[in-house]
């Protein structure tokens, strides 16, 4: 009985070589793009992370769905905003009405919106049309001087915001659906933002939660179904009927936007797991709240994965 020679051992070495070569060949062949789009999909999920911490606002990072293929994000950008400072009014578009002044007394951050007589003042910014499809956030800051009741902020067709006697905020907001629109209401525990002290005023209406926030803290919140209405004017703040009787400082306005990312191919997947998004809070790590373990991104062609990594509070690791 004879053994093999050199040369059978080599060949079937070689052989053995292309045949475990194989799975990885074909891995190549089945999804080409898989290196790809690991790569691209790394690369704008760390610019979604510098996007928030430069923002200063959240980014959601959205998988695919079977519409569009497409990873997305969803962002915040200001389309109204104004300081009360008189040489910005112009810029900003305010228009100051009734008895109202600004740049005249001393507000939170500078000057300030003067309705200590009564008045309001409507913020028209570039003088555009808005819409809020995805959502939007209102913030400003209030000093109520006397406790009467006053509205705040109102926003024609779209929302209010009124101060309650009882030292509480009551905020409305239309949404819906087609031309079929309804108000829903929400209203604070007494007490949540008292006279005589400058106080955060938030609202967010996005993701079908409308919630309202005092000096960071949820005071009120509810569900709601469909989008928002389109406001038939620009948002006035204070009442020119001379309800409410204070100082407004610092107002801003952002509309949620969703940006479009890596396109997937034909039967390509990106799945977040275990959470369906991914969320960075305002420094630009993962919300803890949200995720309190670290994210596995995988990449699927059909129903083979073909890449993947780790997306962790601090950075991206490879799996």
């Amino acid at each position: 009985m004879r053994g093999f020679t050199l040369a059978e051992l080599l060949i079937v070495l070689f052989l053995l070589g292309i045949l475990l070569g194989l799975p990885l060949a074909l891995v190549e062949r089945m999804d080409p793009g898989a290196k790809g789009l690991e790569s691209s999909l790394a690369s704008y999920i760390r610019a979604s992370r510098d996007r928030a911490r430069s923002t200063g606002d959240y980014v959601v990072v959205i998988p695919p769905n079977t519409e569009n293929g497409f990873v997305t994000r969803a962002v915040w950008r200001p389309i109204l905003e104004a300081s009360f400072e008189k040489e910005m009014d112009a810029r900003h578009g305010v228009e100051l009405l009734g008895s109202a002044t600004s740049g005249t007394a001393l507000g939170r951050f500078g000057a300030a919106l003067d309705l200590r007589t009564g008045g309001g003042a409507a913020i028209s910014g570039r003088d555009g049309k808005f819409q809020f499809p995805e959502g939007m956030v209102l913030e400003t800051h209030f000093y109520c001087e006397d406790g009467d009741a006053g509205r705040l902020v109102d926003w024609p067709n779209l929302l209010r915001i009124e101060y309650t006697n009882a030292a509480g905020i009551r905020a409305r907001i239309n949404a819906g659906a087609g031309t079929s629109f309804s108000a829903i209401t929400i209203n604070s525990e007494n007490g949540v933002a008292l006279p005589g002290r400058w106080h955060k005023l938030k609202m967010m209406a996005a993701e079908r939660r409308f919630s309202v926030w005092i000096d960071g803290l949820p005071v009120a919140s509810t569900e709601f179904d469909g989008t928002l209405a389109v406001p038939s004017e620009h948002p006035t703040l204070g009442d020119p009927e001379n309800d409410f009787i204070g100082l407004i400082d610092e107002f801003v306005a952002r509309v949620r936007y969703i940006e479009q990312g890596p396109q997937l191919q034909d039967g390509g997947m990106v799945a977040f797991e275990p959470a369906g998004n991914l969320r960075f809070d305002r420094d630009g790590l993962l919300d803890w709240l949200r995720h309190p373990e670290p994210v596995a991104v995988s990449i699927y062609d059909f129903d083979d994965k073909v890449g993947g990594f780790t997306v962790g509070r601090f950075a991206e690791e490879k799996r």
